[in-house]
């Protein structure tokens, strides 16, 4: 029985996870550089392009024409990947994003390159964290999606169940007095912004 490949995708950056849901193949690359929001002070934010971080891309698939993949879904969110999960049509995308001092502001997440997470969905968990630990989930059927942002340390260990998110990070003495006044102050800006559109 001889065997023929029935169809080819290419992709410039490294894949990082693969999945098959009924006709849907779901494929996550990982770069590095893209664009960024970044958060001035309380009232300016402002767009920039930052090469010395990652972003994590998920492409979804229909292949019910193995011949012809169709690109259905095409999303990319802030932070180097970190994990993923399947479960009852969606899919879950855990990635990490340093919280980076650039510009005399700093730097906080996005989707698709145009929509910083909304700060009501950016919950602090640490006093003193160091990352973002961001989760997209999303719906292979819509495409709809929502993301929620941890401000946690660098997580070492993640695990996700039927029911909750498990992540092991490490805590680091803090560095910053000032720190989550400025994050403060980040959040009511971005507050402010969501209340305007």
């Amino acid at each position: 029985m001889s065997m023929i490949a029935l169809g080819k995708l290419e992709f410039n950056d490294s894949i990082r996870g693969l999945f098959l849901n009924n006709d849907s193949l779901i494929v996550i690359t990982c770069f590095k550089g893209g664009k960024y929001f970044v958060v001035l002070s309380d009232t300016e934010i402002k767009q920039i392009y930052y090469d010395d971080t990652y972003k994590t891309e998920i492409f979804v698939y229909n292949i019910s024409d193995p011949y012809n993949p169709d690109l259905m879904i095409h999303l990319n969110v802030s932070g180097d990947y970190k994990s993923s999960r399947l479960l009852n049509g969606t899919l879950y995308i855990i990635s990490q994003f340093p919280l980076n001092s650039i510009e005399n502001g700093y730097i906080i997440p996005g989707i698709n390159n145009i929509i910083p997470i909304s700060p009501h969905a950016i919950v602090p968990v640490d006093y003193d964290p160091s990352q973002y630990t961001i989760v997209l989930a999303v719906d292979l059927d819509t495409g709809e999606y929502n993301a929620l942002s941890f401000m946690t340390g660098s997580a070492s260990w993640i695990y996700i169940s039927l029911n909750r998110l498990y992540v092991v990070h490490t805590e680091v003495p803090q560095r910053w007095g000032g720190y989550p006044l400025l994050l403060e102050t980040q959040l009511n800006y971005c507050q402010r912004m969501y209340q305007k559109t």
